[in-house]
């Protein structure tokens, strides 16, 4: 079976972007952006923003793709805290290294 990156090619951002925008769909939610580039340990990734109906959150999502795996970290929040330092934290604190992902 074909890696997401054979798959997809140069194209890989906009699979991401696809995915994040399937989520926003399905929690009736609104994608801001494009992604922004991101890293987790080795790995190269996009960072989505995703707004909650009648404001009353919202998510970051951090998507890396490794192989035939699309690994995503999400974090819900209300909007007033999605720039808290814990949050930033939290989301860095995964190493996502190729060799180790199988």
């Amino acid at each position: 079976m074909p890696d997401s990156l054979e798959l997809f090619g140069k194209n890989i951002n906009d699979f991401m972007k696809a995915d994040a925008s399937i989520y926003a769909w399905s929690i009736d939610g609104t994608l801001s952006g494009e992604g922004k580039p991101v890293t987790s340990g080795t790995l190269k990734g996009l960072e989505f923003l995703i707004k909650m109906p009648d404001n009353i959150g919202e998510v970051r999502l951090r998507k890396f793709p490794v192989g035939r795996k699309l690994y995503t970290l999400k974090v819900i929040t209300p909007a007033a805290q999605l720039n808290n330092k814990e949050i930033t934290r939290f989301l860095e604190s995964f190493r996502l290294e190729k060799a180790a992902v199988k």
